[in-house]
């Protein structure tokens, strides 16, 4: 393919001739000649060196963070005979992980390989947006050294990057109160029933008041409470409504990005626990992945917003596993009515009723009143709840979660 000074240069040659047996110049005839010459070589030159360019991708990590930087290399090696004059290599990127400059794929300039010479390039990829992302394919555009012609070669290889939500960090002792009594026996042993007494430390906020010690308590004068061995994983299952007609805003701001934040916060911070974990969303299910973290934060950077109008689904899922402890991510019924005889405030009760801890995290925008009132439902039934509002630290509002629940409230009563 002739470039705008290819095509110039044949433009040229053929002027030269016309005027050349016009004129009757021999000399023209000569200038023609040459600058057809040079771009017919230019053209083979480029389609020659062009089909011997091999071309590797090496990515660092396929996964990443949000805002996290991720080296990806291309090894380019000439293996023709004749040298590649001047390479523009250009390897497609989504904007969502570009480096901020909103190009749509990342450029360089090769000014030329000898036959058997390789060159490594680099470029980071950079999560901005949460989703699985595919890297490539690589193009490169082979120009002779006058610029009169270039050919185009795409290659087919592409890998793909998973972006994770954004992640805050969650207190670690609150959480230990409520593990106890959420254990699931995922490998039974004989003789062993998950309550045996193992030994006596001081009352973490979350404690079942079941196991406080009270001879040991009025002893040392502080609450403390009996340990108990813990033979098999905990599990814990995290609730996340995404259902499209509850949630407000747009872009990072929404409040469906902040819930799927604040469950993957959550899902991390569970597994440092040792939790066996298991995401549950509205709409199809994937198969189950044995308690692990990655699949579930693969399926967080991936999720969209459902079309499902009802939850029903979601709490026949959370029933059926009925075990452990429940994390709720959710967002009020937004249709006026009043949440107290609300068929979805009842069914999430329902479905939490079998669970041995029960957590709410409510996701605010501009309804602190209805939040307000579902929370106060939610721990009226027995949950630890909080209202998420829209600047406050996740961290916060995990704190105010386990100490507002009705066992923060019993242990202070105590006190």
């Amino acid at each position: 393919m002739l470039t705008t000074r290819g095509v110039a240069l044949s433009g040229l040659a053929v002027v030269a001739w016309a005027l050349g047996r016009f004129l009757g110049v021999d000399e023209l005839y000569v200038i023609s000649g040459a600058a057809g010459a040079l771009v017919v070589l230019a053209v083979v030159s480029t389609r020659v060196s062009s089909t011997r360019i091999a071309v590797r991708r090496r990515t660092a990590a396929h996964q990443a963070h949000l805002g996290e930087r991720v080296p990806i290399e291309l090894a380019l090696r000439n293996d023709g005979r004749l040298p590649a004059s001047l390479l523009l290599v250009e390897d497609l990127r989504p904007s969502g992980i570009s480096p901020g400059d909103d190009a749509d794929r990342a450029r360089f300039v090769v000014q030329g390989l000898r036959p058997r010479q390789a060159v490594e390039l680099e470029w980071h990829a950079v999560g901005r947006r949460r989703g699985r992302y595919r890297v490539g394919p690589v193009r490169i555009r082979l120009r002779d050294p006058f610029g009169l012609a270039e050919r185009s070669r795409r290659y087919r290889g592409t890998d793909e990057l998973v972006v994770y939500p954004a992640i805050e960090d969650l207190p670690t002792a609150d959480t230990r109160g409520i593990r106890h009594g959420a254990d699931t026996s995922s490998s039974r042993r004989a003789f062993h029933r998950g309550d045996e007494f193992y030994t006596m430390r001081a009352y973490v906020v979350g404690d079942d008041l079941r196991h406080v010690h009270w001879p040991s308590t009025a002893h040392r004068g502080t609450l403390m409470v009996r340990q108990h061995e813990l033979p098999w994983q905990a599990l814990a299952v995290v609730y996340v409504d995404s259902r499209a007609h509850l949630h407000r805003g747009a872009g990072q701001r929404s409040t469906f990005e902040r819930a799927i934040s604040a469950a993957a916060s959550v899902l991390v911070h569970l597994r440092r626990e040792r939790y066996e974990l298991r995401l549950v969303t509205d709409g199809a299910a994937p198969p189950d992945a044995a308690g692990r973290l990655e699949p579930a934060m693969v399926r967080l950077a991936e999720l969209e917003l459902s079309a499902e109008s009802s939850p029903l689904a979601a709490m026949r899922g959370l029933e059926q596993t009925a075990a452990g402890l429940l994390i709720a991510v959710l967002r009020p019924p937004n249709d006026g009515l009043d949440l107290a005889d609300h068929a979805e405030v009842r069914a999430l009760q329902q479905a939490g009723r079998s669970y041995h801890a029960r957590v709410a995290l409510i996701i605010e925008h501009d309804d602190p009143d209805r939040c307000a009132t579902l929370a106060r439902l939610l721990t009226l039934a027995g949950w630890h709840s909080a209202v998420a509002a829209p600047d406050a630290s996740l961290d916060d509002v995990w704190r105010r979660a386990l100490v507002g629940g009705t066992i923060g409230r019993l242990a202070g009563a105590k006190r």
